[in-house]
C-alpha cells in the first residue's frame, strides 16, 4: 500500500541496467594519432544501485599513458516524461549529461 508521502517504486525500464551491475576492468591500447603515439589505457568502473534502486551509480577511474588517472561518476536514471535512461556524470576534467533511449 502508498502513502500520500511514500515514493512510487523504481521504474521498471531500469532493470535494463542490472547487467551493468559489478567491477569491469579493461585494458587496451590507443592508436597513433595527429595528437601523437598511441598509449597503454587501463579503466576499472564499478556499477551498484543508490539505496532505493531509483539510481544506478557507477564510478570510473582511466588511465591513459603516464597521464593522470580520470576519475568520475555517473548516476544513470529513468527520466519517464521522455521515456529515455539519462546519465549525468562529474569528473574533475568536466560534467556531462547523456540520453539513451
Amino acid at each position: 500500500m502508498q502513502t500520500a508521502f511514500a515514493a512510487p517504486p523504481p521504474h521498471p525500464e531500469l532493470k535494463r541496467l542490472e547487467p551493468l551491475l559489478g567491477t569491469w576492468r579493461s585494458e587496451d591500447h590507443t592508436e597513433d594519432s595527429i595528437y601523437g603515439p598511441g598509449v597503454p589505457v587501463a579503466s576499472t568502473e564499478s556499477f551498484d544501485w543508490l539505496d532505493g534502486g531509483y539510481f544506478l551509480v557507477s564510478t570510473y577511474n582511466a588511465v591513459f599513458g603516464d597521464d593522470p588517472a580520470q576519475k568520475g561518476v555517473m548516476y544513470w536514471g529513468y527520466d519517464a516524461e521522455a521515456d529515455r535512461i539519462r546519465l549525468t556524470g562529474w569528473s574533475a576534467q568536466r560534467w556531462r549529461a547523456c540520453t539513451f533511449r
